[in-house]
């Protein structure tokens, strides 16, 4: 479990946060102060859930070069949004990992300005870092796939043309 706190430079952090702004923020990560970061909102549909707490992106390196928390220059917070169990992720990676690369997968505490604003499940970025300690080469595709939902339906095999 690890301890993150966030102080952002601005007062209306969340408001520019939810209009799609990234945030300069100084961060501490157990007790390692981390200068100049910048936070953005992560994710499409969990950042429409109810509620102040939304998954951030952090990106340590953004503003002082070679910045970060473990070799990772970028982290993933997510908010636990349709996980209430906070296991998921941790569990799916984990169980995988031994087949096939997988992101590694952590918790945190998360402040912001010293005030306790939530539990968050860290997930490594799916960037260099995790390309350096899954491949010998930095090199190479990289894909996402679309949600199920943006997809077409399914063909049914066993329709019958008329």
């Amino acid at each position: 479990m690890h301890d993150v706190n966030l102080v952002f430079d601005r007062t209306d952090w969340e408001s520019a946060l939810a209009a799609g702004q990234t945030v300069a923020a100084d961060a501490t990560f157990d007790g390692v102060a981390l200068a100049d970061v910048d936070v953005s909102y992560k994710g499409n549909s969990s950042q429409r859930a109810a509620g102040r707490k939304k998954p951030l992106n952090v990106q340590f390196d953004a503003h002082v070069a070679g910045q970060a928390v473990g070799g990772h220059d970028v982290l993933n917070f997510n908010n636990g949004f349709s996980d209430p169990s906070f296991l998921r992720e941790a569990l799916t990676s984990s169980s995988l990992a031994p087949f096939m690369p997988m992101p590694r997968v952590g918790w945190a505490k998360v402040s912001v300005g010293g005030a306790y604003f939530g539990f968050y499940v860290i997930i490594e970025q799916i960037e260099g870092a995790f390309t350096k300690h899954w491949f010998r080469s930095n090199n190479g595709w990289r894909f996402k796939a679309d949600p199920p939902e943006a997809a077409a339906p399914p063909a049914n095999p066993l329709a019958r043309a008329s």
